[in-house]
């Protein structure tokens, strides 16, 4: 994986794929997206990269900007989380400076045109897991 100075984080595409968060999911999707936002947090503060994650649905509305938070963002009804996270690449001077973790072959490949990289939540959790374990194992275990 080459080095990004940007991480942009497909939300439910993360919380579907990975089993345990799939399960927690299920069973409360509110405490499951704070526990991805919270393993997501840590992974910026100990990784350095710049990290936002957007999610489908408009249940969380929109998330104030704090300094040294992540960004966190949600679809608003007439749009999707792949819309959000395709504009934000485009829209990037740089976008091989980004890496997006997504599940979504046909978005993946779509936003690798635009020259950024693209990771599944599985490699995701392998990077999360050898920046901070503990942040890993948080978020395995609700």
């Amino acid at each position: 994986m080459r080095a990004c100075d940007y991480l942009v984080v497909d939300g439910h595409s993360v919380l579907f794929t990975l089993s345990s968060s799939a399960k927690f999911h299920a069973a409360n999707p509110r405490k499951a997206r704070q526990r991805l936002v919270r393993a997501l947090q840590q992974f910026q503060d100990f990784s350095g990269i710049q990290t936002s994650v957007v999610f489908d649905g408009t249940s969380g509305g929109r998330e104030p900007d704090l300094p040294g938070a992540i960004t966190i963002r949600y679809a608003q009804q007439h749009q999707t989380a792949d819309a959000l996270i395709e504009r934000a690449v485009s829209n990037y001077k740089y976008p091989e400076k980004i890496t997006v973790v997504t599940a979504d072959r046909a978005e993946g490949s779509l936003i690798s045109s635009t020259g950024a990289q693209v990771i599944c939540p599985e490699e995701w959790f392998d990077w999360l897991r050898s920046v901070h374990p503990e942040a890993a194992s948080d978020f395995c275990n609700p």
